[in-house]
This record gives C-alpha cells, sequence and structure tokens, in this order.
C-alpha cells in the first residue's frame, strides 16, 4: 500500500506588519518547491483578514475560511492541542456608534500551514502541545521528513520566527 502524497493549504494574512512579508515568500518558495519535488501534491494559498465573524454569511466568505476554521478546530479536538494563541477568540457587543456586530469572532494568525490527506486534515500549523510549540516552520521540517533519503531539500534555520512571536495576533 503506497503513502497519499499530502496537500498544503497556505493561508497569509493580508495587510502584515514590516517585516514579515520575506517570511511568507520564505515559506511560499520552500512549499513550492515540495510540490516541485513531489512531496507534496498540491499547494492551496490563499490570503484572509485580521479576523473572521463567525455569524457572516457564506457568501462574505469567499476563500472557505469558517469551513477551514471548523476543520481546524475538529483536528484540534482530535489531537489534545491548541490553535492558541495563533487563532483567537471574542465575542463583542454592538458599539453606541453600530459600527461593531454582536457576536464571535476568530483573530486569524498571519500564517498558518494545514496538511491534508486526501479532505482530511492531518497537521496545522502553528499549533501548542501540552510539552511545546510547533511553528510552521516545524511543518515544513514534518514534511521534507517524507522525502527519501539521499534528496534533501534546505529547510529553513532554527533561527526563524516562533508561532509565538511572529503568527500571533
Amino acid at each position: 500500500m503506497t503513502a497519499t502524497v499530502p496537500r498544503a493549504v497556505v493561508r497569509l494574512r493580508t495587510l502584515v506588519p514590516r517585516g514579515i512579508s520575506p517570511i511568507h515568500s520564505d515559506v511560499i518558495d520552500q512549499l513550492q518547491e515540495f510540490k516541485t519535488e513531489g512531496i507534496i501534491a498540491d499547494l492551496d494559498i490563499d490570503t484572509w483578514g485580521s479576523s473572521m465573524g463567525m455569524s457572516v454569511s457564506n457568501d462574505r466568505d469567499p476563500t472557505g475560511t469558517r469551513k477551514l476554521l471548523s476543520e481546524f478546530e475538529q483536528w484540534e479536538d482530535i489531537h489534545n492541542c491548541t490553535l492558541s494563541p495563533a487563532f483567537g477568540r471574542s465575542d463583542t457587543k454592538s458599539s453606541d456608534d453600530g459600527n461593531t456586530e454582536d457576536g464571535t469572532y476568530t483573530t486569524l494568525p498571519l500564517l498558518c500551514l494545514a496538511v491534508y490527506n486526501d479532505t482530511t486534515v492531518q497537521a496545522v500549523y502553528p499549533h501548542r502541545t501540552s510539552e511545546e510549540v510547533r511553528t510552521i516552520y516545524d511543518g515544513l521540517a514534518a514534511l521534507e521528513a517524507r522525502k527519501p533519503a539521499g534528496e534533501q531539500i534546505e529547510v529553513a534555520s532554527s533561527e526563524k520566527p516562533t508561532a509565538t512571536g511572529t503568527y500571533s495576533h
């Protein structure tokens, strides 16, 4: 039985702070190389905003963010880990000036990598287990480990930012 080649889904936050764009580019370049090398079957790259209202209608969610978040939450529950602080939850009430809607909002990270086998989420980065924080670069390393020995691709160094410093809200 052969292993299924995973696919990667990357979401990048729009309007990022200065200095983050090179990190986005580095991760995308690495994943595109993985696709060329056959480590991943497909790469889906899209952007999202800084937060997502969980009560918005589907026509106001063209990138399918709510669906992704639901899949990520299921993965989080199954794997006994947390996507916090990269993904934060907050409840808001309408303000007196009418500019804020009631509802639950999820703060979205600057960069997120999800790995799928078929339609099943296999991993989401960044995340936190009871023992450690797993960053986007940990996700790249896990994908690279799937490559046969002797065909190593250079993975970003350990000097890269961590999930708690760069990718949280």
